[in-house]
């Protein structure tokens, strides 16, 4: 159940490298959950338990949107394309 997940924030980390991919879990946590959760791209113990506590479909579409905004805000007009199709992916 975790490995779409897993797969993703390795694709993720992959193409923007693995603290901005852990950023965008954090964020992505933090909307699920609703709750705060530190964004410092570092995933420790904290980040973990709400990875556990985040219905797996939602965190995966969460980490999805996270991805597609971050590519956005690059402001790479050329690449931006691509870039947010493979965040949705």
């Amino acid at each position: 159940e975790d490995q779409p997940v897993a797969t993703k924030l390795f694709d993720l980390s992959v193409n923007m490298g693995a603290k901005a991919a852990h950023l965008c879990l954090q964020r992505a946590c933090r909307a699920v959950l609703g709750r705060r959760l530190a964004e410092d791209g570092i995933i420790g113990e904290r980040t973990l338990e709400a990875v556990a506590q985040s219905p797996k479909h939602c965190l995966l579409t969460g980490l999805k949107s996270e991805a597609a905004g971050w590519y956005r805000d690059l402001d790479q007009e050329h690449f931006e394309s691509g870039w947010v199709n493979r965040g949705y992916s």
